[in-house]
């Protein structure tokens, strides 16, 4: 199946019997539009591999730096004990 109306109205022909041209072309008609659908985006109750995929890579996105910095971070007194006790001096410079 493709973006292209003729060649899945084509495709229809060959893999099933459908009764009437006007069912084809309908059932083509779907397949183009759904197409369309699934290049701009995931589509909803539909699990394609590259769907799939693509929500991996975005669950699995690790960025370059973290917006969570302790520069900016004003720690007091107990928590700075704490980290210590944990031997996460490191975290406090």
């Amino acid at each position: 199946m493709s973006k292209d109306f003729h060649y899945n109205k084509r495709v229809c022909d060959e893999v099933a019997l459908i009764s009437s041209k006007r069912l084809r072309n309908k059932i083509a008609g779907y397949a183009t539009v759904l197409m369309n659908r699934i290049e701009r985006g995931p589509v909803r109750g539909i699990s394609l591999k590259l769907q799939e995929e693509e929500r991996e890579k975005k669950m699995e996105y690790v960025p370059q730096q973290s917006e969570f910095t302790l520069k900016n971070a004003v720690l007091d007194d107990e928590t700075k004990n704490m980290l210590r006790a944990l031997n996460l001096d490191r975290v406090l410079k």
